[in-house]
């Protein structure tokens, strides 16, 4: 082998040699760097780990608060507990909201509630059978009683039924234990008219705090017409008492529709509509309504009408232009026709900022009141605790009144009148509301199941709420956070459910069959 050949295979070993010496530098790096990235992965699910681990333990946490007495009000410096200041932390409204998905989803109370329910056998309570109902299916079934029991007022209609009104129908279908057959045509077609039909004339009703007018249309049906102050997320002012709350139009078209949704039947038909603010108000109203009336300076026209106390320039109602949304609520019969007799609740606040009502301060209320006419006959007591049911989820504290139709006696249901302070808050639940419920320990076995299949599902109540008022033309009528507070509400009232069963043990003490 010549010298040059030598050379030349040696200095091609050298080349070989620093390829190798490279190609295993490159691996080793490649190594390390898939060596990194897999643990940087592992620490990443660790940490996410860490995180759905940290949620479910403050999820606990706020269960544990809830059973050691903490109120709503207190969910700012609960969610300060939560807090560890670090900088990958979540924000405080980030946590509200994982925490309140959590709650509504499930519920460390509630499940021991189903348990429990779950184990009875000896009172006849089906409780796998009613869960396997859809909602629809139970509430037909729930709701047989009321619709189908008992006679109707006096002043059922006469003459040609052809030539009878949806509203004729409406007052003369109204029962003893309902105000109307949700299965009956004039219901929507009722709703339509409200809807559809010409006004002939609009004029500033005298009851009241607030402004509201009572509105005749073309085919003799009659209404409560209550105009559009603000706008749908605008929440009560915090400061506000409840008696001094604005009311809200939309409030009352989704009370008519959760009513129906929950199988009372206790609101009359309340439907929305745009109004023409020049031709069908002003151009119909007394001259003394229509001195109100003026332009804003964005050019809109305004009014404020003639009431109590919120009717001056400064609670004024301005529409789009002269174009302004408003509910339409069905009249009920008048007092000549079908007289109604009203009275103080034993549950009504005080309406002082200074002063607490007797049921606020004695938990022992409720012993007195079962004791006293009517809310000893087994039903009326009952009715006054679905009727605060309802006000809960709807936020609605300005239930003073009961009121029922003469004819049918004590023995028939509470009209659910005047609910447009509800849905002014979101993020708070008034526990207070629920008094009846707590104070008495006293459930309608009905109103207990509809509630247990929203928990339950698939259905929550929030959806078929947001499912139902799209059918009204003022559409999207509530933001989006009431149909979340609503299934929160509902697990908030199976909870107090439960609190009750645990003082007694007895299903048949706190969940009453009356086949209403």
């Amino acid at each position: 082998m010549g010298p040059f050949l030598k050379k030349s295979i040696c200095v091609r070993s050298k080349r070989g040699l620093k390829m190798k010496l490279k190609s295993r530098a490159v691996v080793s790096t490649l190594g390390l760097l898939a060596l990194f990235i897999l643990v940087a992965v592992n620490s990443s699910s660790l940490f996410f780990m860490h995180e759905g681990i940290d949620k479910l333990s403050r999820a606990n946490l706020t269960l544990n608060l809830y059973k050691s007495g903490s109120s709503d009000s207190d969910s700012d410096s609960r969610h300060a507990l939560f807090s560890d200041g670090g900088s990958d932390s979540l924000s405080t409204k980030e946590r509200k909201k994982n925490i309140s998905d959590l709650l509504v989803q499930k519920d460390e109370i509630v499940e021991r509630l189903l348990e429990f329910l779950s184990n009875i056998n000896d009172s006849g309570f089906d409780f796998d059978g009613y869960m396997s109902y859809t909602y629809s299916d139970l509430v037909q079934e729930l709701s047989a009683g009321r619709l189908t029991k008992a006679r109707t007022l006096r002043l059922s209609p006469t003459g040609r039924r052809d030539k009878l009104t949806n509203f004729d129908l409406f007052h003369g279908g109204i029962r003893q234990f309902a105000l109307y057959n949700p299965n009956s045509p004039y219901v929507e077609g009722l709703l339509e008219d409200m809807h559809t039909q010409p006004i002939v004339s609009m004029d500033t009703m005298e009851k009241g705090t607030q402004l509201k007018m009572g509105v005749v249309f073309s085919n003799g049906a009659r209404a409560v017409f209550k105009p559009m102050r603000w706008p749908r997320d605008r929440e009560t002012d915090p400061n506000h008492f409840y008696f001094n709350d604005y009311e809200r139009h939309n409030a009352e078209i989704a009370a008519f529709y959760l009513d129906r949704l929950l199988g009372f039947y206790s609101v009359p038909p309340v439907a929305g509509r745009f109004v023409n603010m020049t031709s069908e108000i002003m151009w119909l109203s007394t001259k003394k309504l229509q001195k109100t009336f003026y332009t804003s300076p964005v050019n809109n026209l305004c009014f404020f009408g003639e009431c109590t106390y919120y009717c001056d320039s400064r609670h004024s109602f301005c529409g789009n232009g002269d174009i302004i949304e408003g509910s339409f609520m069905a009249f009920l019969p008048p007092d000549k026709f079908a007289l109604r007799q009203r009275w103080k609740s034993p549950w009504r606040r005080s309406y002082s900022k200074l002063r607490k009502a007797e049921w606020e301060v004695d938990d022992n209320y409720c012993q007195e009141v079962r004791k006293t006419t009517p809310y000893n006959n087994g039903k009326m007591l009952l009715d006054i605790i679905d009727m605060h049911i309802f006000d809960f989820l709807t936020g609605n504290m300005d239930r003073h009144h009961l009121e029922i139709f003469k004819d049918f006696g004590n023995y028939s249901f509470l009209i659910h009148l005047d609910n447009g302070r509800g849905f002014g808050k979101i993020s708070h639940d008034e526990r207070s509301i629920l008094a009846p419920l707590q104070q008495c320990c006293l459930i309608r076995e009905s109103t207990f199941l509809k509630l247990l299949k929203f928990y339950t599902g698939p259905e929550k109540l929030g959806q078929l709420l947001r499912n139902s008022l799209e059918r009204d033309v003022l559409r999207p009528l509530l933001a989006d956070g009431h149909y979340t507070a609503l299934d929160r509400r509902v697990t908030v009232i199976l909870k107090t459910v439960y609190l009750c069963l645990e003082k007694t043990d007895k299903y048949n003490n706190v969940i009453i069959k009356d086949k209403f």
